[in-house]
């Protein structure tokens, strides 16, 4: 759902996915999401990126230590054709160091959705490639923010 803002001090309550449109034409939204690691190497998000956002920044926090089998770090990404495990961000490691979590925020270089995207959580390897499992531990959740042009 979108919403025209005609006035400098609007604040309107969000829920995940809802979009703002600041300039005539131009939306920004952000997907939010939380998952259960439970021993697989990807977890899709239910929503998907629409065509032509750009990813503006990606914020992953976990609630606890995330155990893995061979992953070292949590990357977020592509699922589609070309799939990119940590295209959007990429976690320095599995730990949260308090029980509130650690936010790891990466602002990444922009990247143009040329189709809708499924966004991924995925088990990584030091480099961002998929490797392993994520078995057990904190929840892990990701905030992507991306803006979008309409079509008209």
């Amino acid at each position: 759902m979108a919403r025209l803002i005609n006035s400098g001090n609007y604040a309107a309550p969000l829920t995940n996915g809802d979009e703002i449109r600041f300039v005539e034409g131009m939306k920004y939204g952000y997907i939010t999401e939380t998952i259960t690691p439970d021993g697989s190497a990807t977890y899709d998000l239910e929503e998907k990126l629409p065509a032509g956002a750009v990813v503006l920044a990606c914020e992953v926090k976990l609630s606890a230590t995330v155990v893995a089998t061979t992953a070292v770090k949590i990357g977020v990404g592509r699922k589609e054709t070309t799939a990119d495990p940590d295209k959007y961000a990429l976690t320095s490691a599995l730990t949260a160091a308090t029980y509130r979590g650690t936010k790891i925020t990466v602002t990444p270089v922009l990247g143009d959705a040329s189709a809708e995207e499924t966004i991924q959580v995925v088990a990584c390897d030091t480099n961002g490639a998929a490797a392993g499992t994520l078995n057990s531990g904190g929840d892990i959740t990701v905030k992507l923010w991306y803006r979008v042009t309409e079509t008209w």
